[in-house]
């Protein structure tokens, strides 16, 4: 009965730890296969490691190149012409702002002083025709006159006389022209009957009148009002346009005291 117990143990019975001697001696034998048997490598695989790791190897070994030193920016050459430019850019630039500028006050002396010489031509033919008449009342009609200077002394004495005054009186009124009318009449007249004496004693001629008989020739004194006449009412014209330059001077002031006045709010000058 013994007997049959320790076989029963020898042969197959479990040990203390629940395993059969036969499950133990398996287990040890497929670990040795294990352990023997060597692994096999996929030779694509290992390739490719070994390309991997001579490339890392190269990269670990060769120094990198050393950087290119940066080369100095080449000047290009500039011309003489632009040095002044390039200072002028370089310094400050300033905005210049012009106050506005005063008006010009326009006179009237200029075309005044043509508009009388063309009243002396008006007057010159006005005094044709009395002279005419004059001369067909003395039974001697013609022009005959027109060859004779003494008829173009009172028309010369009538221009400097219109010309000078429209010149002194400028821009004024016509009622300036109302008395300067009288003295370029009485210039005419006094310069018509004295200049004729002077003249004709300094060219040797015969005197035909003296001073006081040319103060009385109906020539002299129709020359003398006829000469006022036309100052009077030519110099209506010329006085007009005084007024519209005075006008003009007045409305040109007013838009350059606004102008100003707009400057000094802006920029405070």
């Amino acid at each position: 009965m013994a007997e049959e117990q320790h076989d029963t143990t020898a042969s197959g019975a479990p040990d203390a730890g629940g395993e059969t001697q036969e499950e133990v001696l398996e287990a040890e034998v497929v670990e040795a296969e294990v352990v023997t048997e060597a692994p096999e490598v996929d030779p694509v695989a290992a390739a490719s490691e070994s390309l991997a790791a001579a490339a890392a190897a190269a990269d670990a070994v060769a120094p990198e190149p050393a950087p290119e030193p940066a080369q100095a920016p080449v000047a290009e050459p500039v011309a003489d012409w632009q040095l002044g430019e390039r200072d002028t850019a370089a310094q400050p630039q300033y905005v210049v702002v012009e106050a506005p500028l005063s008006p010009v006050r326009r006179g009237n002396r200029g075309i005044g002083a043509l508009l009388a010489l063309a009243g002396a031509v008006i007057y010159g033919g006005v005094l044709v025709g009395v002279a005419y008449l004059l001369e067909a009342a003395a039974g001697r009609p013609g022009i005959g006159f027109l060859q004779d200077w003494h008829f173009y002394l009172p028309v010369a004495l009538f221009a400097v006389a219109f010309i000078i005054f429209v010149v002194l009186v400028n821009r004024a009124g016509w009622w300036s022209y109302i008395l300067g009318s009288l003295v370029v009449g009485l210039v005419v007249y006094l310069g018509t009957a004295g200049g004729a004496v002077l003249i004709e004693g300094w060219m040797g001629e015969q005197v035909r009148h003296s001073l006081a008989e040319g103060l009385l020739e109906p020539f002299v004194l129709l020359a003398a009002i006829l000469g006022r006449e036309v100052a009077v009412w030519w110099g209506w014209l010329i006085a007009y346009r005084g007024r519209r330059v005075t006008a003009r001077n007045r409305a040109a002031q007013e838009a350059y005291e606004h102008d100003m006045a707009e400057f000094r709010a802006r920029y405070g000058a």
